[in-house]
């Protein structure tokens, strides 16, 4: 659609699914985590994790680091579990 329009979008979501990637290409970080969150504004995100986590976790966004290339370090948003 040419109908959109910026929208604010929630700041915690839930960890629906996960995986560690062990060999990824070479800009990313290895391992790299990554998977799904299902925010409340019915949204489902696939994005790099951090930290320890499991499925049904609370997860919120931060900036970080995901890989190198030639340009230097390339940053993005990633979920990391909300702290209790």
């Amino acid at each position: 659609s040419e109908n959109i329009a910026p929208a604010p979008m929630p700041r915690v979501g839930t960890l629906y699914a996960f995986s560690t990637v062990h060999i990824t290409a070479k800009k990313w970080k290895n391992p790299m985590c990554i998977g799904y969150v299902d925010l409340p504004n019915g949204a489902r995100v696939f994005t790099h994790l951090t930290g320890p986590l499991a499925i049904g976790d609370a997860v919120e966004p931060i900036m970080g680091v995901v890989g190198q290339d030639e340009n230097g370090p390339i940053e993005s948003f990633i979920f990391r579990r909300v702290a209790p």
